[in-house]
C-alpha cells in the first residue's frame, strides 16, 4: 500500500515545477498533432495514447500489488499499445462512445447524482450511438474527434504553462473556472479550425480521392479528342 500511495503522491506533485512544464509540453505537442494531423497520423497516435494509458494503469496496479513498478509500467504500455495498433478502429469507436457520454453528462449534469435508472439508460444509449457513428462515418467523425481532443489538450497545456506566472495565470484560470462556456468556446474555435484544415488536407483520403477524380477527367477528354 505504501507504493500505491507513493504513486498517487507523484501524480499530485507532478503539476508543479518541472512536472508542470512536462505536463504542458506533452499536452501541447500531442494536442497540436491531434488538432492538425489527427486523421493523417491516427494510426500512430492511437497506439501511443493507448500505451500512455496502459503505462499509467500498469504503474498503478504494480504499486497496488507491490510488484516491480518498471515492469508493471512497461507491461501495461505494451499490452494496450498492441491493442491500440491492432484494434485501432474499435479503439476509435470506443473513444467516440465515451465522447457521446461526456456530452450527455455536460448537457444533463443531473445524471451524475441521480439514482434514476433513466440516466444510466441515456448514458448507455449515448455510448452505443457514439460507437456506431464512428464505425459508420469513420473518417468524418475521426477528424472531428481528433480536432476536439487536440483543441482541449492545447488549451489545457497553455493553462498549465500560465501557472508558471501566477500573477497572470491565476486570474485567467479563475475566470475560466467561473465561466465554463469560455472554455467551451475556446475549444470549439480551435477544434473548428483544426477540423477545417484536416478536411482540406490534400494528404487525407477524401482530398486525395477528389484530386484523383479531377485528374482523370481531363485525361479522359484528351484521350477521347485524340481518338476522334
Amino acid at each position: 500500500m505504501a507504493e500505491f500511495e507513493r504513486a498517487f503522491h507523484w501524480l499530485e506533485t507532478a503539476a508543479s515545477g518541472y512536472g508542470l512544464i512536462l505536463f504542458a509540453v506533452i499536452h501541447i505537442s500531442l494536442g497540436m498533432a491531434f488538432l492538425l494531423y489527427g486523421f493523417r497520423v491516427y494510426r500512430v497516435l492511437i497506439p501511443i495514447l493507448c500505451a500512455v494509458v496502459g503505462g499509467f494503469l500498469g504503474y498503478t496496479l504494480a504499486a497496488y500489488y507491490a510488484v516491480n513498478l518498471l515492469a508493471g509500467t512497461v507491461a501495461g504500455a505494451a499490452v494496450l499499445g498492441i491493442v491500440g495498433w491492432t484494434l485501432y478502429r474499435i479503439v476509435c469507436s470506443v473513444l467516440g462512445g465515451l465522447y457521446a457520454v461526456a456530452v450527455v453528462l455536460l448537457l444533463w449534469p443531473q445524471v451524475r447524482i441521480s439514482p434514476d435508472p433513466s440516466g444510466w439508460i441515456a448514458l448507455a444509449v449515448a455510448f452505443v450511438a457514439g460507437f456506431v457513428l464512428v464505425l459508420v462515418f469513420f473518417r468524418a467523425i475521426l477528424i472531428i474527434l481528433t480536432a476536439i481532443s487536440g483543441a482541449a489538450a492545447v488549451v489545457t497545456g497553455v493553462l498549465a504553462l500560465m501557472l508558471l506566472w501566477p500573477k497572470v495565470g491565476q486570474p485567467v484560470i479563475s475566470l475560466l473556472g467561473d465561466n465554463l462556456w469560455v472554455n467551451l468556446v475556446l475549444v470549439a474555435i480551435l477544434a473548428g479550425i483544426g477540423a477545417i484544415l484536416q478536411f482540406k488536407d490534400p494528404k487525407t483520403t477524401v482530398a486525395r480521392a477528389e484530386a484523383k477524380k479531377a485528374a482523370r477527367k481531363p485525361a479522359k477528354k484528351k484521350g477521347e479528342g485524340g481518338e476522334e
